[in-house]
């Protein structure tokens, strides 16, 4: 059985459009650094942008996800061939800021939430977002993002798919409620790698659902 190990270039300017969530619009411009992005509400159409010395490397995921406090709305998920993940969350002048990043070995070539949770008495995490990343060479990853009542965030490794003897591009996952385990929910993953032509099921125990 597979082991899942949980744990407590240079480019002509040529731009493209990412329609991820129905209020934000990622707009990629490839250029000598691959990581300059600018974000824009479709109420104003107003470019919002940020440093692009944020990521060491080209830029390889956009993940916006509707946050909904009295904080911020929303927020951008990023991966880069740098191995980071990292919270962006926009600011007053319309800059986007690094909340926070978590190194995770191998470059982040795709997310995709799982879910989203919300528990004020959770060792003051008010916000929880699950993440599932393909990490290439480094194999997957299911994250925990969470935002606390401190107005900090933090991102943590939950668990660690490493059979893969490839790259792995692409991974999904769903949740499925488990009878046997008071009723309990378990998440079960499809991850897949390039080289080596491998596709992997395999799963993740979750939180009692209610």
């Amino acid at each position: 059985m597979p082991a899942l190990v949980p744990e407590a270039m240079r480019h002509n300017s040529r731009a493209g459009v990412l329609y991820a969530s129905p209020s934000v619009v990622a707009e990629r411009a490839e250029t000598e650094n691959e990581d300059n992005i600018k974000l824009s509400s479709d109420t104003s159409m107003e470019a919002l942008s940020y440093d692009s010395k944020i990521h060491g490397a080209g830029v390889t995921a956009i993940l916006p996800v509707q946050h909904l406090s009295e904080a911020y709305s929303e927020i951008v998920l990023t991966g880069s061939y740098d191995e980071y993940i990292r919270v962006l969350v926009p600011r007053p002048n319309q800059k986007w800021k690094v909340a926070a990043e978590q190194r995770l070995g191998g470059g982040v070539w795709r997310l995709k939430l799982l879910g989203r949770e919300s528990d004020d008495s959770y060792a003051n995490v008010q916000t929880r977002f699950k993440v599932l990343a393909s990490c290439m060479h480094a194999g997957s990853r299911i994250l925990e993002v969470c935002w606390h009542s401190d107005r900090q965030w933090t991102i943590g490794v939950l668990a660690r798919f490493e059979e893969h003897e490839s790259m792995n591009y692409a991974s999904d996952a769903i949740r499925l409620t488990d009878i046997s385990h008071n009723h309990g929910q378990t998440t079960t993953v499809v991850s897949t790698s390039f080289y080596d032509k491998r596709l992997c099921v395999w799963t993740f125990p979750g939180s009692r659902s209610s």
